[in-house]
């Protein structure tokens, strides 16, 4: 199933691109993962959870307040550009697969209900993110 309106070389592009908005929190969530809520100019919030995955910068400090103007995905690495308004770029990247139970890399949450979720490996998986849970 795909999302409605992810960068630009993925059928997913659309939605990516339209990721903007104040980084209203950063919360480290569990040793060596991070939540990031990212409140759009509707007020609507962007839920992204960093999981199996790398980040840089590795400070995420400075993070709260900047604004996200896009996000790019490589579908194919399933590293995750959020662009920052002062030309920087908060940059998400998968690690390898250790295990055949590693959790997914990361997995983002859109205002109207979908649920994006990359790994582990080169997998994109989209559904309504109240969809129970298949075995």
């Amino acid at each position: 199933m795909m999302a409605p309106g992810v960068g630009t070389a993925t059928p997913l592009g659309p939605l990516f691109t339209s990721i903007t908005g104040s980084i209203e929190s950063v919360r480290a969530t569990y040793p060596d993962s991070l939540s990031l809520d990212i409140r759009d100019r509707y007020g609507n919030t962007w839920q992204l959870s960093i999981l199996d995955s790398r980040w840089s910068p590795l400070d995420t400090n400075s993070l709260e307040g900047k604004q996200v103007q896009g996000a790019v995905l490589a579908e194919r690495t399933g590293q995750l550009d959020l662009e920052l308004s002062d030309g920087t770029v908060f940059r998400i990247s998968p690690n390898p697969i250790e295990s055949a139970d590693d959790p997914p890399n990361w997995d983002l949450i859109t205002p109207n209900g979908w649920a994006v979720e990359y790994g582990p490996g080169p997998t994109v998986r989209v559904q309504r993110a109240d969809a129970p849970v298949s075995s």
